[in-house]
């Protein structure tokens, strides 16, 4: 959930879950340094931010 918060810009998310006759919800922040290491695990080997995007 806070990969979705951090491309949206949000910094809270509401979420309401299902099972069987069970209704619960949640309140999820958004956190940054969990946000820094989900971007640092979607990045490929061999990253690199100046390169040009490819063509």
């Amino acid at each position: 959930m806070s990969e979705q918060l951090d491309t949206l810009g949000l910094s809270r998310a509401h979420v309401a879950v299902l099972t069987g006759l069970d209704i619960r919800e949640y309140v999820v922040e958004w956190n940054p340094a969990e946000a820094d290491i989900l971007r640092a695990e979607a990045r490929p080997p061999n990253y690199d931010p100046t390169a040009a995007p490819p063509r």
